[in-house]
């Protein structure tokens, strides 16, 4: 049974349209390539991301999702076209297209090289997007979701693409360069946002920040723990 879409909020063709073009932006494609990989009309796909005609309609999304399946962005139905449920997540076999890539083998790595394995994940990640955002966690403002000495990266989304970020937990760039790891959520001032820590008992002085503009905001798309020591015998 279809969802009736009067009854979520972030259903607008408008809001619709800002998702659809954060997937594609997430998938790296160009207008052309979605419209060449998913068998769209560009003028049909162009209509869906200005919100014309109601925009985005069911039908389309599925389609646009297939699509963008074959680039590793994988995403519901109903967050495409309702917003609720889960973000789109970033499919990569990292530890094969690595070994094979850098390596020339498809032997796994040794354990002492787990440092070395995150590092090269990472080095493919910036290979395939632009404007990656990295960061390693170094307060305990997301846990338990994210630890300090956590690795994390994500693709800056600019501008008005910011306002497509909003309800996510995302590597954002304050106006004096600063980074910082928060769940973002819309400001009461036009242009701006407001950032939160998810852990309640956090240590950090300010666990929200409202009301900033943001240079850049980077949805995590890439989570890899903090290493564990091992002790030598």
């Amino acid at each position: 049974m279809a969802m009736d879409t009067t009854q979520h909020e972030g259903s607008s063709p408008e809001a619709r349209a800002r998702r659809l073009k954060r997937l594609r932006h997430l998938a790296d494609l160009s207008r052309k390539d979605l419209c060449d990989f998913g068998e769209i009309n560009i003028s049909t796909l162009i209509g869906w991301e200005v919100g014309r005609h109601g925009g985005l309609p069911l039908r389309g999304a599925e389609k646009v999702l297939a699509a963008l399946s074959k680039k590793g962005v994988i995403c519901s139905v109903e967050w495409l076209m309702y917003e609720v449920g889960s973000g789109p997540t970033l499919l990569t076999d990292f530890n094969k297209a690595v070994s094979d890539k850098i390596f020339g083998t498809t032997e796994p790595f040794s354990e002492n090289k787990e440092e070395q394995k995150v590092i090269e994940e990472l080095l493919l990640f910036k290979s395939h997007y632009k404007n990656v955002a990295e960061l390693i966690v170094t307060d305990d403002g997301m846990e338990p979701i994210y630890k300090t000495g956590d690795y994390v990266a994500g693709v800056k989304q600019f501008k008005d693409d910011i306002a497509t970020t909003v309800g996510l937990d995302c590597i954002t760039q304050l106006e004096d360069g600063k980074l910082l790891l928060r769940r973002v959520r819309k400001g009461s001032k036009l242009g701006c946002c407001s950032l939160f820590c998810i852990n309640l008992e956090t240590s950090e002085e300010k666990p929200a920040i409202n009301d900033i503009v943001l240079t850049s905001s980077a949805p995590v798309l890439w989570h890899r723990r903090k290493l564990l020591q091992t002790q030598k015998k």
